[in-house]
């Protein structure tokens, strides 16, 4: 059972984005369109059962893996001369061609689509991977974080001197809004 867990992890991409009206053998049969797909399996929020609009999908071979990936990025994949591609179409199998179409559809469109969404592809993190990323996280936790969100406001709600908003201000306002500005 083990080995079979490993193999899962293997040959896995991470998909977000997924429409919530897509179903488990919608995301199926456009991912199978790049490799032969062993599963999917959509992520659902646990106390209503909804997707929640990401899945894991699994292949049988890393070329689906890199299929999908490369398709996701709007890549056609390898480059080829012209000559040898010429030379290879003739020996492509019927699957093989329909793959060859799937990648150079997504390179037109710019990636994947699904339901008129453009879908997110990356690889599935092992478990062992996913457990170094989480440790490396903790212990760079006790470093100060410098919280940078608000510094848009900085120059919110001033007003300049020859506005006309600032001709309408009472005096008053208008200094306590220089002062304000000396400060920053």
């Amino acid at each position: 059972k083990l080995k079979d867990k490993v193999e899962k992890e293997e040959f896995c991409v991470f998909v977000q984005n997924l429409p919530f009206t897509v179903s488990k053998q919608g995301v199926f049969e456009t991912f199978k369109r790049y490799g032969p797909c062993k599963m999917v399996k959509l992520v659902r929020v646990q106390s209503t059962g909804q997707h929640r609009g990401s899945a894991f999908v699994h292949y049988y071979s890393e070329m689906g893996v890199k299929n999908a990936l490369n398709a996701a990025a709007g890549r056609i994949g390898k480059e080829e001369s012209q000559d040898r591609v010429q030379a290879k179409k003739n020996k492509k199998s019927k699957r093989q061609k329909e793959i060859a179409s799937a990648m150079a559809e997504a390179a037109l469109n710019g990636g994947i689509i699904i339901n008129e969404r453009k879908i997110n592809v990356l690889p599935a993190l092992k478990k062992d991977e996913l457990k170094n990323i989480e440790e490396s996280r903790k212990s760079n936790s006790g470093k100060v974080k410098i919280d940078r969100r608000h510094l848009y406001l900085a120059r919110e709600g001033f007003i300049h001197e020859n506005d006309d908003a600032s001709a309408q201000m009472p005096k008053g306002d208008r200094l306590k809004r220089d002062n304000i500005q000396k400060e920053k």
